[in-house]
């Protein structure tokens, strides 16, 4: 097995797939999209309630679990369930997360920054321990769910681009560990999507509505959290290492060595500096 393997076909019509943050957003259609082609389905959230009811909804081929990611023993049940269900377990999608109200890095509270990367980073690393031998006994996959904002991180929500830069270091890492064993490893760099963390952070909040007017227009349109998820599962169809979306971030992430200027200039907006000032005197 190749380290940089990619291309190869992986149908997941009939394949055991595990989804943490399945009970709504990107999760819930991530679980819609897999079953729509065939996959059988364990649905994962920390809101039982959720999840149930879209097993409820999928029918026979999905079953739900309450579990929080922060608890490797939750997530080792949940790995548990989907042997006991459905026999083994082909694909992993480690995409639960959560965003902070903005707020300055200066003046957050330090446990609310380890609760994201507790969230985000640690939650991505219990479910991917749990479920690595079942994933080397099938040759599968493992899905993370990542951002663009690794690469383009912005003022006033550090604690998540922080949890995100390292969710790419640790695909990469992951990646090269695991090549030998069968496991191909992904991550999706997604830019702007339409869900209820996006409405959180930069609809409801005056200082999100400040920083996105200064995005181009280009790179603040959101994309649905249906065609994100079907983005990832044509990224896990052709077990390819990254997949940034949507598509006008791609020259970006590209252009890694160009973003120190761009980063300059938005230093130079007067609109953002009086946000960041207002931001600051919360």
């Amino acid at each position: 097995m190749g380290i940089f393997r990619r291309g190869a076909s992986y149908d997941l019509d009939g394949r055991r797939v595990l989804i943490t943050g399945a009970g709504n957003g990107i999760g819930a259609e991530l679980a819609r999209s897999c079953h729509a082609r065939g996959a059988k389905v364990v649905a994962v959230d920390i809101d039982a309630d959720a999840v149930a009811r879209l097993a409820t909804e999928l029918g026979p081929r999905a079953v739900s679990a309450r579990a929080d990611v922060t608890a490797p023993e939750d997530m080792r049940a949940a790995t548990d369930l989907a042997l006991e269900k459905f026999g083994a377990l082909d694909v992993v999608i480690a995409n639960a997360g959560v965003t902070p109200d903005p707020g300055m890095l200066r003046s957050t509270d330090p446990a609310e920054v380890r609760q994201v990367i507790d969230i985000n980073v640690f939650g991505v690393l219990h479910t991917v321990q749990a479920a690595a031998d079942a994933l080397a006994a099938s040759g599968g996959h493992v899905q993370i769910t990542g951002s663009c904002s690794a690469f383009m991180p912005g003022p006033g929500g550090a604690a998540y681009m922080i949890s995100k830069a390292a969710l790419e270091s640790l695909a990469r890492s992951l990646r090269l560990e695991v090549a030998g064993s069968g496991i191909s490893v992904g991550i999706a760099m997604l830019g702007m999507i339409d869900t209820s963390l996006a409405a959180k952070t930069l609809d409801d909040d005056p200082y999100g509505q400040a920083l996105g007017a200064q995005l181009p227009a280009v790179l603040s349109s959101r994309m649905s959290p249906h065609d994100a998820a079907e983005a990832i599962c044509r990224q896990i169809e052709r077990r390819a290492p990254r997949k940034v979306v949507p598509t006008p971030w791609l020259p970006l992430d590209l252009a890694r060595g160009a973003l120190p200027y761009l980063e300059g200039l938005t230093l130079k907006s007067k609109g953002l500096a009086r946000a960041l000032a207002e931001l600051d005197a919360r």
